[in-house]
């Protein structure tokens, strides 16, 4: 605004006074920090710890289409990955469209793309409710966004189980419960592993990743996988713990403040 008020007077006290706050800007601690965090973001996009490559899944399944699955499903979505979108409710599936499609309505009125490339996403999405879930025998990969309640959980990965194909990797979306719990009440353990996304999921760029004792490498690596297809940075947790790396920090800011 500096810059601004002096080209007012001239172009060339504009430009000078900007050259001015330029260089005393790329001396302050927060333009380091931001530099810093530049180049740690596309390291940790680039990183690849496993022995395994594996691909990113041509077509995901969101359990729950709440806030955070109809997010999570616009993701997908937006780099061409076809979605199941299902949740118990059908209101809620109807709400869940409606957010996606204007999502990328929003998209064509800033000009970001043209319309019909917009349809071309929205059509990728397969919609279910009320006990539908043989849809999802098509999917190779599945997100959980149900209730954060392990008990819930349980019980819509059991229901959901009988109709997946062979080796389909299950993430649930939660920090606030351990994988391992959530682990002890399905069948097929080793293709388990979470996949945390932040709430708005369309602004925010961090998802983390952890899995528990019995994940497969195959599961964190083709989750890996498909983080950095559709463009977001991935924390990869050594080990599972509670709250994950975000929440646990986050928490300790909370009790300082009280």
């Amino acid at each position: 605004l500096e810059a601004i008020a002096a080209s007012r007077k001239s172009l060339t006290r504009g430009w000078n006074k900007e050259h001015e706050l330029f260089l005393k800007c790329i001396k302050t601690p927060e333009v380091r920090n931001l530099i810093s965090i530049f180049f740690l973001r596309n390291k940790a996009r680039a990183n690849n710890p496993f022995a395994v490559v594996e691909s990113p899944p041509k077509h995901v399944g969101v359990l729950g289409a709440g806030i955070m699955g109809r997010g999570i499903a616009h993701a997908m979505l937006a780099v061409n990955i076809p979605v199941t979108l299902y949740d118990i409710n059908p209101k809620v599936i109807a709400a869940a469209v409606k957010y996606i499609e204007g999502l990328f309505m929003k998209d064509v009125a800033k000009g970001k793309m043209k319309p019909e490339e917009a349809f071309k996403k929205i059509n990728l999405l397969v919609v279910c409710w009320s006990g539908d879930l043989e849809r999802f025998s098509k999917v190779d990969f599945v997100i959980e966004a149900v209730f954060e309640d392990v008990k819930v959980k349980h019980e819509a990965l059991n229901a959901l189980q009988p109709y997946l194909k062979p080796g389909t990797i299950i993430a649930t979306n939660t920090s606030s419960i351990l994988v391992e719990d959530i682990a002890k009440g399905v069948a097929n353990p080793e293709n388990l592993c979470a996949l945390h996304f932040f709430n708005p999921v369309p602004l925010m760029d961090l998802v983390e990743i952890a899995g528990h004792e019995g994940s497969s490498e195959r599961s964190l690596a083709q989750t890996l996988a498909l983080v950095k297809a559709i463009k977001k940075t991935p924390i990869l947790l050594g080990h599972e713990c509670s709250g994950f790396v975000v929440n646990r920090v986050l928490f300790y800011y909370f009790a300082l403040a009280l």
